[in-house]
């Protein structure tokens, strides 16, 4: 998980422009609405009064208005423009960094975390974002290594806690990432992925009725959290309760639509036990099969 940086206008340096002008510096600025600070910052750029670090910073919060919409080919645009009118600026480069790893993109993300450390040595969230990006490459090794740093400098950021739980967890050292999760949510009793990602590495470790209570904590703090209903129907699995495990993967599957559909027809294809198409169609083949392998061991 990401952590996303704010920077604010430094409206007091502006010049007053009346009060069409001051609604326009007013709409770039605030947080509450993405659409009135695209529009308002668009007008802002536009109006050529602004030049220097105002200028780099209505093109920053129009960049994060982009990013909030999940354009972040757009938001790059915007935060190329910011940098060049101030390439000192290491916020800049950390949600640069967030929008191509949303791309995909993790090395170049990485480029811009590094940039954005060499300017702040001591930006905890800068480091627990390259460590996800580290991470999303498969180098968890890597990863731990600035979560560590993250959470030296800042101790009580659960969401680094998590993260580097699971990098842990993806190097299968489940107990280890036990005790991040436990922490985690220590400082975040309402942490719904650090439920998950417990509960996921109890049942990793054969604790089944304990990973049961980490998702149902995750389920009732988000009913609609569908992986959460998957994972758990494997634990019910593995303690013989199928029906319950045949109602959690049906709600995972209603809940997260087509793709876990077809992720099962896939599945359950491959062991033998479903002959339909990969439609992500839900029917009464598929349920038979599920049936059929919830209650054979070898499936």
């Amino acid at each position: 998980m990401r952590q996303f940086l704010i920077i604010a206008l430094v409206v007091a340096v502006l010049t007053p422009w009346g009060a069409a002008r001051s609604d326009m510096v007013d709409d770039c600025e605030q947080l509450d609405d993405v659409a009135s600070t695209i529009s308002g910052c668009t007008a802002v750029i536009q109006s050529g009064q602004w030049s220097g670090d105002d200028l780099a910073t209505a093109f920053y919060n129009r960049g994060n208005a982009y990013a909030d919409l999940g354009q972040h080919s757009r938001a790059i645009q915007d935060y190329d423009e910011s940098l060049l009118l101030d390439p000192s600026d290491a916020v800049a480069f950390n949600n640069r960094g967030n929008a191509y790893a949303d791309l995909g993109q993790h090395s170049r993300a990485i480029q811009d975390y590094d940039e954005a450390l060499r300017l702040d040595p001591n930006d905890a969230v800068a480091f627990n974002n390259r460590g996800t990006a580290y991470a999303d490459l498969g180098q968890h090794n890597r990863a731990i290594q600035d979560y560590d740093e993250a959470l030296r400098l800042d101790p009580n950021d659960a969401v680094a806690f998590n993260n580097r739980g699971f990098a842990y967890a993806n190097l299968g050292h489940h107990s280890r990432a036990i005790q991040d999760y436990d922490e985690a949510l220590r400082l975040d009793p309402s942490y719904t992925t650090a439920y998950s990602n417990r509960g996921l590495s109890y049942a990793h470790l054969g604790q089944y009725s304990r990973a049961i209570l980490d998702y149902d904590a995750a389920v009732r703090l988000d009913p609609n959290f569908g992986y959460a209903y998957h994972n758990r129907g494997f634990s019910q699995e593995y303690l013989g309760n199928f029906d319950q495990a045949m109602r959690d993967w049906e709600r995972a599957m209603e809940l997260n639509g087509a793709p876990r559909v077809m992720q099962w027809q896939e599945f359950l294809k491959s062991k033998g036990l479903y002959a339909g198409p990969i439609d992500g169609i839900y029917g009464p083949e598929m349920r038979r099969a599920m049936e059929a392998c919830a209650k054979d061991p070898a499936c």
